[in-house]
């Protein structure tokens, strides 16, 4: 399994799809923990928005599908 600097898996077999999911589930873990509101200062807006939790389950899903 080939990595990218940050630790994200390359390549396109089923083991990097489940790893790249599953380290975009950690980084959203992680975020939420030390984000509980889940408010992003958006600079286009001028303003904080809510991330939602169905935003981050599709991430996952695609990104994790995806080269």
């Amino acid at each position: 399994m080939e990595f990218d600097k940050k630790g994200i898996a390359l390549g396109s077999t089923v083991e990097d799809l489940k790893s790249r999911k599953r380290f975009i589930t950690d980084f959203y873990a992680n975020w939420i923990i030390a984000n509980p509101t889940k408010h992003i200062y958006n600079n286009s807006l001028k303003s904080f928005i809510e991330v939602k939790f169905l935003s981050i389950q599709e991430t996952a899903s695609k990104d994790g599908h995806t080269v």
